[in-house]
């Protein structure tokens, strides 16, 4: 298990990562740890990240996991997701914390949770809910499975270093990826109704602006 100052890794630096690592850094300055050691598939994302932030960069996966007690991911897809997750198994030792923040099919994570715990490794599925200006303001709604006492030392810093609230789907990481699928299918119905909504005001007559000035106040 980690120590009581991990050192933190940060893997995909997208639109989302990005934001997140950046907060990160400045959690770990704050509270005196190391800087976060980043790495990106593309390198010259992790250089602009640097400028600024209490980050350095890793030249590999295989430096990014020697040196991190806990490493952050938030990657594109499911496929990108089992690459970079398993060369971090391939490389890892025992005792370190895999905190994967990427939107996943429930099977994917449960296959990576199940492969971390033949390697004596902890995943932890931690997707969370919020655009890049969430992000940005560490204001994501994180949710948080997998192994409990790495949920308990996740729960030290993922609020307010990364978000702003938690919600908590126990030991399976399939729950917490299942949750991230269920909300974002609310978000998208929401999305669709009001634009319908919208459409029958502008197809009816209505002045648009009231009915917006009705979705604010409600």
């Amino acid at each position: 298990m980690a120590s009581l100052r991990p050192n933190y890794g940060f893997a995909g630096l997208g639109n989302m990562g990005s934001e997140m690592a950046k907060n990160l850094a400045s959690f770990a300055k704050t509270n005196g740890h190391s800087p976060v050691l980043v790495w990106n598939r593309t390198r010259q994302k992790c250089d602009s990240l640097r400028d600024g932030n209490h980050v350095e960069v890793a030249d590999s996966i295989e430096l990014l996991t020697s040196q991190c007690d806990v490493i952050h991911t938030c990657l594109a897809n499911d496929n990108v997701a089992l690459e970079v997750i398993r060369q971090i198994l391939k490389a890892g030792r025992k005792g370190l914390i895999i905190v994967d923040h990427s939107t996943l099919f429930p099977t994917t994570s449960k296959t990576l949770q199940a492969e971390s715990d033949e390697n004596g490794i902890s995943y932890c599925s931690c997707p969370v809910f919020g655009p890049p200006a969430a992000a940005k303001s560490a204001s994501l709604l994180v949710v948080l499975s997998g192994q409990p006492e790495a949920q308990e030392m996740l729960r030290k810093y993922i609020v307010p270093a990364i978000g702003k609230a938690v919600i908590e789907c126990g030991e399976d990481c399939s729950q917490a990826t299942l949750l991230k699928i269920l909300g974002n299918n609310c978000i998208l119905g929401t999305i669709e109704l009001l634009s319908e909504s919208f459409t029958l005001a502008e197809k009816t007559g209505f002045d648009v602006s009231l009915f917006y000035e009705f979705i604010g106040a409600t």
